[in-house]
């Protein structure tokens, strides 16, 4: 029906748009999934060196909640005030720098 309403709506543009809308959705959505784990990652290692515990699971966590705008800067910000609120608040200031740059 999507194939009906679209040779209607657009007749000589239709073949095409069918053919790069699919594409472009896949790339996007690849792309965002690799950049997510490379986030994850990435930040994984920080909490590690940072002395957070469980850095594995919260590197995890920070890879899912990077497919979210804003998701990832939100997950090593609560980090690095749990960190700085435990009684190491260089370890918490280092994170939030590594994780803004």
């Amino acid at each position: 029906q999507v194939d009906r309403l679209g040779e209607r709506i657009l007749p000589t543009r239709w073949e095409r748009i069918s053919r790069v809308v699919p594409a472009t959705i896949s790339s996007t959505v690849t792309g965002m999934t690799i950049i997510a784990i490379g986030e994850g990652v990435v930040l994984g290692v920080a909490y590690w060196l940072a002395g957070v515990p469980s850095p594995v699971t919260l590197g995890a966590l920070t890879g899912i909640m990077a497919l979210i705008p804003g998701g990832a800067p939100l997950s090593f910000t609560l980090v690095s005030i749990y960190l700085a609120a435990s009684g190491s608040p260089m370890a918490g200031l280092a994170l939030f720098i590594w994780g803004s740059v």
